[in-house]
């Protein structure tokens, strides 16, 4: 999987939650025909890849794609753990094998196991 199918993956879980996640994009800016990145403009370091908020309550959402082989860096982790005291809902989206992904609440440790055909 591609951290793209990840995201789309983590919109319809989350959608049949009531629950709206768009991906942080880092600003930007087009100079001399090329886009580049401006770094310390916009989200704080380690901000999760899919932020958002529920429909039905406003509490804000995050979801954080890894896809195999990749891990949490200790910058993302303070971000989840900041999140999770300001009484945000924070979640790890992790691919195991191509069929399968385990979404993490971050707070609880509760692990839901994504068999991803389910969501095609």
């Amino acid at each position: 999987m591609t951290t793209q199918d990840l995201r789309n993956l983590a919109q319809i879980i989350f959608s049949k939650r009531k629950v709206k996640l768009y991906p942080y994009e880092p600003y930007k800016k087009n100079i001399n025909n090329r886009w580049t990145v401006i770094k310390n403009i916009g989200y704080p370091p380690g901000t999760p890849d899919m932020m958002g908020w529920c429909i039905n309550t406003g509490i804000v959402y995050a979801c954080e794609n890894k896809t195999k082989n990749d891990f949490l860096s200790s910058v993302q982790i303070d971000r989840l753990n900041y999140m999770t005291k300001e009484n945000c809902e924070c979640f790890i989206l992790e691919e195991i094998d191509d069929n399968t992904c385990i979404l993490t609440h971050w707070r609880t440790n509760e692990k839901e196991t994504i068999n991803i055909k389910d969501y095609k």
